[in-house]
C-alpha cells in the first residue's frame, strides 16, 4: 500500500545545519510553533510523521518556515507495494 510520509524531522536537521545550530542549541517544536502560528501539538504530529490529514495552510506555513517546496515536505512511500 502506498502511503504519504512527512519529512519534517529531516527539514529540521537541514535548517539547523543552514543556521549553524548545534545539538546543544536545537530547533525546538515550540520554536517552530511560535514562528509559524501552528500549535505545538500539530508540530509534534508532523515531526513524528503521525499526520492523519493534510492541511494546506499548515503545509504552506511549514514550507515558508523551512524555505522549501511541498515536495521537500512530503513523499509517497511505495515500500509496501508488491
Amino acid at each position: 500500500m502506498t502511503t504519504v510520509k512527512v519529512k519534517v524531522a529531516d527539514l529540521i536537521e537541514k535548517k539547523m545545519i543552514r543556521d549553524g545550530r548545534t545539538l546543544e542549541n536545537p530547533i525546538t517544536q515550540m520554536e517552530i510553533a511560535r514562528a509559524t502560528g501552528i500549535p505545538q501539538g500539530t508540530i509534534s504530529r508532523w515531526v513524528g510523521d503521525k499526520v492523519d490529514r493534510l492541511d494546506k495552510d499548515i503545509m504552506v506555513k511549514l514550507c515558508d518556515y523551512f524555505d522549501c517546496d511541498i515536495s521537500d515536505l512530503l513523499y509517497l512511500d511505495r515500500s509496501g507495494v508488491h
